[in-house]
Parts: structure tokens; C-alpha cells; sequence
């Protein structure tokens, strides 16, 4: 067993049920900071008894046979029961678990679907180091989830990338190609970014020239015509090198 507080959980389990007349009775193993491990389930037990939940932990101990598990045992406070494990115990344990190809891991009681979002990036700015750091420790809960028996979606959402991109060819068409190619020349993608946002932000006519842009760069991609019949891919093709008025009233009819 890897982990000896649900051992003993599974030892006393019995013994509560017993006590509780055949009633399935957690005995709520904790890890505790005053032991190896608390006991606190006679509390629970107490108010069905009609006992204090003292008498129900003197009880447990006196039915259930833990001289293997632990050297020492106590009740505390209302009616907890401090366990100290036996070194014995813990070798065992170690033992087992080394010897076991999952290393005493146990699976899951139910196997579950569970969905790890990674780090979705904005697909038009740069990435950083954050990007990697979440997509790593994604990685590792799904390694963990299936280790245990869960099936998992491993989900990375890139988003609404038409508007970004399209921020980002409208402001390089408004700066120039030099211009551009001077301040992308640096290498700062985010501020090359930040400044096609403030422009979307706050220039109408270059946030409706943006989406025009975006609405093209999807037929573009997906390879859909006007739903009049009479606007052509190259036409969007057009439209995506600058000339942006190319579809006139055809564009709301676009499908």
C-alpha cells in the first residue's frame, strides 16, 4: 500500500461498521500535526450511538487489533484517535510499494473524464515563459489523471485568432512595409501588438477595415464563396493584400 493512512482507514472500516450495528461507517483517517495519522470518525458514530464520541473512540480501540500498524495510540479532545505508526509497519510498506511496477498507486474508485485546459496563447502576440510553464504542469495532472485510470481531454484553445490577425496586417499596412519591417526588426511582437489594439480600440475605421479583413481571412481559409455566387476566392484573396472596399454590398451576404 503507498499511502498507510488509507490502510489503516481500511483496517478500522470494520470495526466502525461492527460498532454501528452493520451500518457502513467511515472512520475518517486524517494525517495529523499531533500524530502520524487521526482518527475521527467516532464523532459521527457518537450522535447515531446516543455516546460520547470519547466512549466511541475507547470502543474502536478496544475491538479493533491494530498491533501491527501502530506503536502507539491516543485519544484526544472530544475523541479523536492519535495514531503513531510502527517502524515495522512503515518498512513494510516502503518495501511493498518498491517492489510494486505502480509503486503502490492505487487507480481512482471511478474513473472519471476530466478536461486540462493548457495555456491557450493569443496566436498573435509572442509567447513567454508563462505559456510553458502552465503547458508543463498541464502535462504533468494528465499524466497523473490517467496514471490513476481517468480519461482525459487535453484541451489548448487558440481562440478567436481572426480579429488579432487582422489588428496586426491592418496596422502593418497603415505603417508601411519599411516602417513595419523596421519595428518588427526588433524583435518586440507584443508592443507591434499592443499598438494594433490601442488602434482597434479607438479608430472606427480601423476596427471596420480589421473586420472586413478577419471575415475575408476566414473564407480564405475555409474556402467559402459569397452566398450571391458572384464574389470569387481570389476576390477575398484581394481583399486580404489591401483592397479592402473589393466586395462592396456583397459582404453582410457572405454564408
Amino acid at each position: 500500500m503507498a499511502d498507510p493512512v488509507l490502510t489503516v482507514a481500511e483496517l478500522l472500516r470494520p470495526t466502525f461498521t461492527h460498532i454501528a450495528g452493520g451500518i457502513d461507517s467511515d472512520p475518517v483517517v486524517r494525517r495529523s500535526d499531533r500524530a502520524d495519522a487521526q482518527v475521527n470518525g467516532s464523532l459521527a458514530l457518537a450522535k447515531v450511538l446516543g455516546k460520547t464520541p470519547r466512549e466511541v473512540a475507547q470502543m474502536v480501540l478496544d475491538a479493533a487489533n491494530l498491533s501491527d500498524v501502530c506503536s502507539a495510540t491516543e485519544i484526544a479532545g472530544p475523541g479523536f484517535i492519535n495514531i503513531t505508526f510502527a517502524n515495522e509497519f512503515l518498512a513494510r510498506e516502503i518495501a511493498a510499494a518498491a517492489a510494486d511496477s505502480r509503486l503502490g498507486v492505487r487507480n481512482a474508485p471511478t474513473s472519471k473524464k476530466v478536461v486540462i485546459d493548457y495555456s491557450a496563447p493569443n496566436v498573435a502576440k509572442e509567447m513567454h515563459v508563462g505559456h510553458l510553464r502552465s503547458t508543463v504542469i498541464g502535462d504533468a495532472l494528465v499524466r497523473m489523471l490517467e496514471f490513476v485510470g481517468h480519461s482525459v481531454v487535453r484541451e489548448n484553445h487558440i481562440g478567436d485568432w481572426g480579429t488579432p490577425f487582422g489588428m496586426l496586417i491592418e496596422h502593418l499596412i497603415d505603417l508601411g512595409e519599411t516602417e513595419a519591417a523596421n519595428e518588427l526588426s526588433v524583435g518586440d511582437l507584443d508592443s507591434f501588438y499592443r499598438q494594433a489594439r490601442t488602434k482597434f480600440d479607438s479608430n472606427d475605421e480601423f476596427k471596420e477595415s480589421v473586420l472586413v479583413r478577419e471575415w475575408c481571412c476566414y473564407k480564405v481559409a475555409t474556402k467559402k464563396r459569397c452566398a450571391c455566387g458572384s464574389c470569387s476566392l481570389q476576390k477575398a484573396r484581394d481583399i486580404s493584400t489591401g483592397c479592402i472596399k473589393h466586395l462592396g454590398c456583397c459582404l453582410p451576404q457572405m454564408t
